[in-house]
C-alpha cells in the first residue's frame, strides 16, 4: 500500500493543555478515511497540522510525500485551501489562544 498521508506520534499542546497526544495512522492511496471523535478530540488540530496552519509540538507527518512544515504552501494549494478561505480563527489581536502568532501573521508575504 502506498501511503499518501503518514502520521507518527503527532502531538500538539496549547500551553499546558494537550490537544493531541501521540496520534499515528496511515492513509493509503485510494482509501476513504475519516477522523471521528467528540468535540475536543483533536480532529481539527490534526487537519491544521497536516496543512501547516499550526505546528506540531512533537511527532512527524507527511502528506503526498511532503513534510507540511517545509511544504505547507504547496500542500494548501493542492488541497485548494487559499488564505482568503482560512477562517478567522485567531483574530484576537494577532495572537492565538496561547499567545502564538496567527497563521495570517506567520504566513504574511
Amino acid at each position: 500500500m502506498q501511503a499518501i498521508i503518514t502520521v507518527e506520534q503527532l502531538v500538539h499542546r496549547y500551553g499546558d493543555k494537550t490537544a493531541l497526544n501521540g496520534m499515528s495512522f496511515e492513509v493509503g492511496k485510494g482509501e476513504v478515511f475519516g477522523l471521528l471523535g467528540p468535540n475536543g478530540a483533536g480532529k481539527t488540530t490534526t487537519i491544521r497540522m497536516l496543512l501547516d496552519l499550526i505546528r506540531p509540538t512533537g511527532g512527524t507527518a507527511t502528506v503526498l510525500g511532503h513534510d507540511p512544515r517545509s511544504d505547507g504552501v504547496d500542500l494548501r494549494a493542492r488541497a485548494r485551501l487559499k488564505r482568503e478561505h482560512v477562517p478567522e480563527i485567531w483574530d484576537h489581536g494577532g495572537k492565538g489562544p496561547t499567545g502564538e502568532r496567527s497563521w495570517r501573521q506567520a504566513h504574511r508575504a
